[in-house]
């Protein structure tokens, strides 16, 4: 717990509302993601129709695994866990061979279905599922509480933080792959940067200070490779990234090359990304 009131007093000095510009970053997005974020009903058909194929894409913990690494030598092994957004358990099965319990907690049923489904052709008994929002659902502590890249329409964020907190005995640990262009490690390069990028994680870690919680920030840059039909159609997606700048062909055509495989006819981009591992030990609870 820190005694600090800096963000107190900037937050005051300036009228800064952390959780505010949280949800402003959730209402920047495009007509659907917003609409998904604010309706639950949209939400809930947006995941029943993708949980019949969702693990046949690739997703952080498949192009990645070392994530996955990072996550289990935060958390430690042996412990109670909750997961919040657990999809089809990518993260939740692996986890839960090195732990003592899981409970999987959920929004949507249809995704809860099939890791369910692998509990039971696997004969796994350690993972224990719940359907419900975050924000909503009732539980017992755990020693560590979890979620990856689940908390992008938690509108309340601060009230949803608290809560992690209170029902955390030892760690809270939350994993975000920082919202921002596929091609900003190429921007960075070039002495560009911001582009396409939202704060959103700063937002939760000064939220967290405000809270007088002292919340450790990890980085892990990962590549995630993209499939491409053509060359052609990764130059159109950066320049469409790089919006208004003034960039001539020969200043990025060689660095996107650099990054691009082509394999069994499609050209892979393989885009360097950065995900954020935020987490703390929630001592003090009681007097937050």
């Amino acid at each position: 717990m820190n005694n600090s009131r800096f963000i107190i007093d900037i937050s005051e000095k300036y009228n800064l509302d952390f959780q505010k510009l949280w949800q402003e970053s959730i209402l920047s997005k495009d007509d659907y993601n917003v609409r998904r974020a604010l309706d639950d009903s949209i939400e809930s058909k947006f995941w029943e129709e993708l949980a019949p194929k969702y693990d046949s894409r690739e997703t952080l913990y498949d192009y990645a695994p070392k994530a996955f690494d990072k996550l289990l030598s935060i958390i430690g092994k042996n412990k109670t866990i909750i997961e919040i957004g657990c999809g089809t358990g990518k993260f939740t099965l692996p986890i839960a061979s090195h732990s003592k319990s899981v409970l999987a907690i959920d929004f949507s049923k249809d995704m809860l279905s099939v890791l369910e489904e692998k509990l039971e052709d696997y004969n796994i008994s350690n993972i224990i599922t719940k359907h419900g929002k975050w924000e909503e659902v009732q539980i017992d502590d755990a020693d560590v509480i979890f979620n990856v890249n689940a908390i992008y329409r938690m509108w309340n964020i601060k009230d949803s933080l608290l809560k992690m907190n209170a029902h955390a005995k030892e760690k809270v640990v939350l994993v975000w792959t920082l919202q921002r262009s596929l091609f900003d490690s190429l921007f960075v390069e070039m002495g560009i940067s911001g582009v396409r990028t939202m704060s959103d994680y700063i937002y939760i870690q000064n939220i967290l200070y405000g809270l007088g919680i002292d919340a450790n920030t990890e980085f892990l840059t990962i590549t995630k490779p993209v499939i491409y039909e053509s060359k052609e159609q990764i130059y159109e997606d950066f320049k469409r990234d790089a919006q208004d700048l003034s960039l001539s062909d020969n200043k990025y055509v060689e660095r996107l090359n650099r990054n691009i495989i082509k394999r069994n006819g499609y050209y892979i981009y393989n885009a360097k990304l950065k995900v954020a591992f935020i987490y703390w030990i929630p001592i003090f609870k009681d007097y937050i």
